[in-house]
């Protein structure tokens, strides 16, 4: 009961809301484990029978509270210190066990500010600052719209949309999130802030911490917010730097006990994602509409990162003739893509829907390859399969339309600290501005060496040099996050 009530009274974002059914279920059954796993040790042992059934059941909730908890290295120390303590002090050891099941709701985050604030950030006005709304999408090419006879169409994945400006032409930094995200938040080729290039411990930082544009949005007096997926886009890394708010989806868990076990059960006799994953976008999109529709004194700033697409090979968002777990068919997994795609994008419209009368923008941190030129996946190489990228700008009382020229995507957050008035001396230039003749790619996973400078007319030009940003050293929880999603053995 106390683990329920945990979960009931202490909700974190995110977190899937436990059932009246669930709750009795989870209540029962917790009952029914004990109840037997003393009547059995009291066979054996009837003055430590309490005392072992409790360091029992230490055994499943422990290293799961310390898990939800953040405290992944804690692992199994609540067993063994309980184990201990049962010969000396029962009554201890029974306190113990009954808090065990309130410790992970109680401790563990809730959507606290993660980000380091401003230390001179003006005082919150209106003024003329537009609240804006940022939605990327996880591993969308620009023309993954609806198949059509097993190719894809030209058409962009977040477009007809009456009053948008589509950029047909928009060139991601980099073909994976890690290095792509470090430019589109600083608005910086790879080359030059050197973030997400492989190091001994993972991956690298920006180069002297180059700020983002969230921060800059936060010092003149924005109310910023993330909901956002995908281990890569961690505190660690810099990301949480300039949100008041940060809440991630690797941060919730089932909340109670015996949901977790069962759903961690599930997954590994089955192969089948587990439920919140599997809502992981839908969820996100819940948290994201309460932000928006909270009221606020100061504009805000809101981002949102959604995964679908990235997850088309294990968790297809609908039925796909031909698919099971571990599928290599190409044309099965082109057909679950494409069904992730036009899941995300009836998110992004409850987004864009939502952020009425906000700027929104919507785009990717890069493609996907489907056999192009012999690569399949992303992050292995710098062609346009894994590079080109839909873009699009949503303003209130601007018609919008279609821009053909070439524009980098990198160039998102310069573009929108100027709608906010504050792009002075950031990086970048404003998408609306002159073409790029040239945009600067790079940041393969597997080579830290490899840049190009993707011309107007398509071709990419080999580039030699560039800066290179420090070792991150990763918390369990994100390590183990980035395990699940297939980039580590």
């Amino acid at each position: 009961m106390v683990e329920v009530s945990a979960a009931v009274l202490f909700p974190a974002p995110l977190d899937p809301v436990p059932t009246w059914t669930i709750i009795v279920a989870s209540v029962l059954g917790t009952t029914a484990l004990l109840a037997t796993g003393a009547a059995l040790l009291c066979m054996l042992s009837q003055r430590h029978a309490g005392v072992i059934a409790i360091v029992a059941w230490s055994a499943v909730w422990g290293p799961h509270d310390a898990r939800i908890a953040g405290w992944h290295r804690v692992g199994w120390a609540p067993t063994c210190v309980m184990a201990v303590m049962g010969g000396y002090w029962p009554a201890g050891v029974m306190a113990l066990g009954v808090a065990g099941g309130v410790a992970g709701p109680l401790f563990r985050a809730r959507g606290e500010p993660k980000g380091q604030n401003a230390l001179q950030r003006q005082a919150p006005t209106r003024a003329n600052r537009p609240d804006i709304l940022l939605i990327t999408v996880d591993t969308v090419r620009a023309d993954a719209g609806l198949m059509d006879d097993g190719r894809w169409t030209s058409r962009s994945p977040f477009s007809p949309i009456r009053g948008w400006t589509h950029f047909r032409t928009a060139i991601a930094p980099a073909p994976w999130t890690l290095p792509s995200m470090h430019s589109l938040f600083s608005s910086l080729p790879v080359r030059k802030h050197g973030g997400g290039l492989p190091a001994e411990s993972g991956h690298t930082s920006r180069v002297g911490g180059a700020p983002g544009f969230p921060l800059v949005l936060q010092r003149v007096g924005y109310e910023t917010v993330a909901v956002v997926s995908n281990p890569h886009l961690s505190p660690e890394s810099g990301f949480a730097n300039g949100f008041d708010r940060w809440m991630h989806a690797d941060d919730a868990h089932e909340p109670l006990v015996l949901m977790h076990q069962w759903a961690r059960l599930k997954e590994r006799m089955t192969g089948e994602v587990a439920e919140l994953r599997h809502g992981r976008d839908r969820s996100i999109v819940d948290q994201a509409v309460e932000e928006l529709a909270r009221p606020a004194t100061a504009p805000r700033f809101v981002w949102v990162h959604l995964m679908g697409p990235h997850e088309y090979a294990r968790d297809p968002a609908g039925p796909v003739p031909g698919w099971k777990p571990g599928t290599e068919d190409p044309q099965v997994l082109a057909a679950a893509y494409a069904a992730n795609v036009q899941a995300v994008r009836s998110q992004v419209v409850r987004l864009a829907t939502a952020a009425n009368n906000w700027v929104v923008a919507v785009t990717s941190d890069h493609g996907e390859s489907f056999g192009e030129s012999g690569y399949r996946g992303h992050g292995k190489a710098l062609h346009d399969p894994e590079l080109r990228v839909p873009l699009a700008i949503r303003r209130p009382g601007v018609e919008g339309g279609v821009v053909e020229r070439q524009v980098a995507v990198a160039d998102l957050g310069h573009t929108l600290l100027a709608f906010a008035g504050a792009a002075t001396d950031f990086p970048g230039r404003n998408l609306h501005g002159r073409a790029r003749r040239r945009v600067h790619v790079g940041g393969v996973r597997s080579d830290g060496k490899a840049f190009a400078a993707r011309t107007s007319a398509g071709n990419y030009l080999v580039l030699e040099g560039s800066r290179v940003g420090r070792g991150v050293r990763l918390r369990d929880a994100t390590q183990e996050a980035i395990h699940a999603l297939g980039y580590t053995d």
